[in-house]
């Protein structure tokens, strides 16, 4: 028999659409928070103790102006003042969730590595963002005779706000995750919130919900606040990259798969007796 009537040995195709879903998000998220507890809880202090800290320096000198008459470029510049202290943070966070190992070295070289970029990214979002958020106010409080219209303009700017807002939670890890180019961020950033709509908007609701109990609970800010927030965008957007086949530093595509499959697997006798797992 000539070899080239052998059937040929092909390598099977890894579907990856299966492992991107809302479900195996939360539960990535879940696992990868519980096996590096510790050391979540410990960064979590650390990055709101900082934000805390510049939040009270920018208060108590009065930069914000007064309740009845709020400076808005005093908020724009705590804004800008918060992102700038939660860089090093962002990325030690993004390490660990990636990486599954971190370091305090990490936060320094995040900061050395992204500031510019990060900076960049959280500046122009932020300033979006907050005049989509004056023109919604100010449609909302517009007394004309053409109410109909004032109210479509604002919902109109609405849909736009989440959809920014949807992105601009992708930017620092896309950032961080394959450090693209400035504009190239906001490019990708888009086009993943387009391709996975109704995820984007899922997390959304998500963080929206626990924004609101942990104000309700305040505590939970020292403990889970930044660090729940950033590392699920973190979690989505591996998810977002895999359906399009595209890992972290190139690792090979089946071994991500072989690592979904085992938090796939994982269940209550890995939460109640962890050592096990290990």
């Amino acid at each position: 028999m000539n070899h080239q009537d052998l059937p040929l040995k092909t390598a099977p195709v890894i579907e990856t659409a299966s492992y991107s879903g809302f479900s195996n998000l939360i539960r990535s998220w879940f696992w990868r928070f519980y096996d590096h507890l510790l050391s979540n809880l410990l960064i979590n202090l650390g990055w709101f103790l900082t934000c805390f800290g510049v939040g009270w320096t920018v208060i108590y000198f009065g930069w914000l102006g007064s309740w009845d008459k709020i400076n808005l470029l005093g908020v724009y510049g705590l804004y800008l003042l918060e992102a700038m202290f939660s860089i090093g943070w962002a990325f030690l966070v993004f390490k660990l969730f990636n990486e599954g190992k971190g370091s305090l070295k990490d936060y320094w070289l995040g900061v050395k590595k992204y500031f510019w970029k990060a900076m960049g990214t959280a500046a122009l979002s932020g300033f979006v963002a907050g005049l989509g958020l004056y023109n919604l106010r100010f449609y909302f409080h517009l007394q004309s005779p053409h109410r109909f219209i004032d109210l479509l303009l604002a919902g109109f700017i609405f849909w736009i706000l989440l959809f920014w807002t949807s992105a601009a939670l992708l930017q620092w890890p896309i950032l961080f995750f394959q450090n693209p180019p400035f504009s190239r961020i906001y490019y990708r950033s888009c086009l993943l919130v387009l391709g996975h709509g109704l995820i984007s908007l899922g997390i959304l609701l998500l963080f929206s919900a626990c924004f609101l109990f942990f104000n309700l609970a305040p505590f939970l800010w020292y403990f889970i606040g930044p660090v729940f927030f950033f590392s699920f965008q973190c979690v989505a957007l591996e998810k977002h990259f895999l359906k399009y086949r595209i890992t972290y530093e190139d690792k090979p595509l089946e071994e991500l798969v072989d690592i979904l499959d085992r938090e796939r697997q994982r269940g209550w006798r890995d939460f109640l007796r962890p050592w096990e797992n290990r």
